[in-house]
C-alpha cells in the first residue's frame, strides 16, 4: 500500500496551478516534491550532517536499491533565494519517470539518519525536470 506523500503538489497538478511548498514548518516538510525546483546551497561546517556527510551517503548507496537514483548529496535546502531559512538535507534527485514508490526510500534513508544521530536532517526526494521543461 502507497504511503500518502505530504507533497502540496501532486503528481496529477500541473505545474502551473501548484503551490510552493513552505519549508519553515517541521511537520510539513515535504519529502517527495514533483514540481518546484528547491533552491539548495552547500551544508555548513557548523552542520552536524557536514562531517558525516561521506559516511552517510555512502551506507545510502550500500543499502538501498538506488535504481532511479541520479544523484546523491547534502544540502542546505530552502524555498526562497535568501535560503536564511534553510536546514541540512539529504536530497536524492531521481528519474521523473522512474515508476516507484519513494516512500520506502525516504524511510530507509531516515533510520540511517538515526543510526548517525542525525535525527532532525531531512530527506528529499527531487524528481528532476524532463530535458527541456525548465526555462532558461
Amino acid at each position: 500500500m502507497e504511503q500518502a506523500s505530504n507533497n502540496p503538489v501532486s503528481i496529477s497538478t500541473p505545474a502551473s496551478v501548484a503551490m510552493f511548498p513552505r519549508l519553515d514548518d517541521d511537520d510539513d516538510f515535504p519529502t517527495i516534491y514533483d514540481a518546484w525546483r528547491p533552491y539548495i546551497s552547500p551544508c555548513k561546517e557548523t552542520d552536524e550532517l557536514f562531517s558525516k556527510h561521506s559516511a552517510v551517503i555512502k551506507a545510502i548507496m550500500g543499502r538501498l536499491d538506488t535504481a532511479g537514483f541520479i544523484s546523491v548529496g547534502s544540502y542546505r535546502v530552502s524555498d526562497n533565494e535568501s535560503r536564511q531559512n534553510s536546514r541540512p538535507t539529504v536530497m536524492i534527485a531521481v528519474e521523473r519517470e522512474r515508476q516507484r514508490n519513494w516512500s520506502p526510500v525516504v524511510e530507509q534513508v531516515k533510520r540511517i539518519l538515526v543510526e548517525f544521530e542525525l535525527p532532525t536532517v531531512h530527506v528529499l526526494i527531487y524528481k528532476e525536470p524532463t530535458e527541456g521543461s525548465c526555462s532558461t
